[in-house]
């Protein structure tokens, strides 16, 4: 584990005593580019880190360690501790296909151009696109922390957001009656850990080996788990 100094300051001065459900609402400008969940504690951690961090970009690429990343979330389990953000949800969403597209265009001349590999190289790549009104998370943590950091970090979601993809129009995080960061009706809100579920309430049978906590992409933070598939 990767340990900063200005990060483990922020992790000490997070208090759990402040934490309590909430209900975050993203309001978009446009659609979002996915082929997988838009995670809200991936959000949280990278807005941690660059807040944390803010010469982040010249730091040396090192992809074999976890950097220790402490986030203003509750957490379960012990072994294999996740925290309590779900997924994001939408009522109504409307699938489409766009394109990233490049063409080279250059005067004819007698040199042949090759335009199948190399800094010429034209493509066409459809991308699964997603448009919502607003996408809605669950979580369980420090309401007035995770809104500042989320307002001042978080412009965007999902891939291609330099293209336009995933604009957010508003962040608004509030109160909420309901503590669903994890779990609602019997039905997981994120992946969770097989190893971490007999605390939960869920009628659930559906696993996948898949990440619990951020980052997403990373091989050691994979796991067997429960996932938000499931239909009670």
């Amino acid at each position: 584990m990767i340990h900063y100094p200005s990060l483990d300051a922020y992790g000490e001065q997070i208090d759990p005593d402040t934490f309590e459900p909430m209900k975050i609402t993203f309001e978009m400008r446009s659609p979002i580019v996915t082929t997988d969940y838009i995670f809200l504690d991936g959000l949280i951690s990278s807005a941690v880190f660059k807040d944390c961090i803010p010469n982040h970009y010249d730091l040396p690429q090192d992809t074999s360690e976890l950097i220790y990343i402490p986030l203003p979330l509750k957490q379960y389990g012990t072994e294999e501790p996740f925290y309590a953000a779900s997924i994001g949800y939408a009522d109504q969403i409307v699938e489409g296909i766009d394109h990233w597209r490049k063409r080279t265009e250059i005067e004819t001349t007698k040199k042949k151009i090759q335009v199948g590999s190399g800094q010429y190289k034209m493509y066409d790549i459809p991308m699964p696109t997603m448009w919502a009104e607003s996408w809605v998370f669950y979580a369980n943590g420090n309401i007035a922390e995770c809104t500042r950091l989320l307002q001042l970090h978080i412009s965007a979601i999902g891939k291609k957001c330099s293209q336009g993809f995933g604009q957010i129009k508003n962040i608004t995080v509030e109160a909420s009656e309901h503590d669903w960061g994890v779990v609602k009706e019997g039905v997981p809100m994120r992946p969770i850990p097989v190893s971490e579920a007999d605390g939960f309430d869920m009628d659930c049978d559906v696993e996948m080996y898949y990440a619990y906590r951020p980052p997403y992409w990373h091989r050691l933070n994979m796991t067997q788990c429960y996932m938000p598939l499931c239909r009670v």
